[in-house]
């Protein structure tokens, strides 16, 4: 990745403290996929193995975090022990950061910001556990570690296409962000699927009125569907330190930038469930 004056003054100024180095002659990375992580279960494991990984090796960075509005200090203990159970074998692991194998194409980097620092302010949410790992992304990326200049963002109940990756490299250079087509895979509770439905079909038609109204912003802000450009992301300062909205906000400001493209093709499968997680979007709507 070059030094841009963007990348070097993100770099001075607004990237989180104490991001972990990565390990000795760690290289070749193509991909990097970024996941925050709150009341998880130790399953997620075997989803993150079936990533696609055709289009060379991918590093997925997850961010494990709580909220001070939880006073449960036990809810991300079971993945975090199904994690250290694996057995290191790429670097030293600590407390706090740790990097595995998950698949012959798949390492897994754990960055523990509970462990780090204890819970996270509730008024930051997400939105600080997804600019983490942006930032330990891109932090990488600046020391050459990982090859291409995207930043992929996703969710813990998301199952990405074959051909995600591929998509990734196919985006145009002076794109700034991309976004992709979503749907909820049905799960066991049926008034559960009929509600993620409806709302599903309300955020649609959301993005077609703006498309109608010829709007320059008649695309998705899904913070489990969305990539974005390493040095558009520096010129905006990374994901906004928020509890909810952060896509929204990060992909406005995005939009002054450059493009979003909104590819076309196989759809992010997300689960439906009711959530706690965030204070609105799709977990607590339903």
């Amino acid at each position: 990745m070059e030094d841009s004056v963007a990348l070097i003054r993100y770099l001075e100024r607004h990237i989180e403290p104490a991001l972990p180095e990565p390990p000795a002659n760690a290289t070749g990375w193509r991909h990097v996929l970024v996941i925050p992580c709150y009341d998880e279960a130790p399953a997620l494991l075997d989803r993150l193995q079936a990533l696609p990984s055709t289009s060379g090796r991918v590093l997925v960075i997850l961010v494990l975090n709580r909220p001070d509005s939880n006073g449960d200090a036990q809810v991300n203990r079971a993945l975090r022990e199904a994690i250290h159970a694996r057995t290191p074998a790429i670097s030293t692991a600590t407390a706090t950061s740790r990097l595995l194998p998950l698949d012959a194409g798949i390492d897994l980097l754990l960055h523990d910001v509970e462990v780090t620092g204890g819970p996270t302010p509730a008024a930051l949410g997400v939105g600080l556990a997804r600019k983490s790992g942006c930032d330990l992304a891109l932090k990488w990326m600046h020391q050459g570690c990982i090859e291409h200049d995207w930043i992929c963002s996703t969710d813990a109940d998301a199952q990405l296409p074959a051909d995600y990756f591929s998509r990734v490299e196919q985006l145009p250079r002076e794109a700034a962000a991309a976004v992709f087509p979503f749907l909820h895979r049905p799960g066991p509770d049926t008034l559960c699927n009929a509600a993620t439905i409806l709302y599903e079909l309300r955020l649609h038609h959301y993005v077609l009125g703006l498309e109608y109204a010829r709007s320059p912003y008649a695309y998705h802000t899904l913070g489990s569907c969305l990539a974005v450009q390493a040095d558009a992301y520096c010129k905006v300062r990374g994901f906004p330190r928020r509890a909810g909205g952060e896509d929204f906000y990060l992909l406005n400001k995005l939009a002054k930038l450059g493009t979003v493209v909104r590819s076309r093709g196989l759809c992010i499968e997300l689960e439906s469930r009711p959530s706690h997680r965030v204070p609105f979007g799709t977990g607590p709507a339903v």
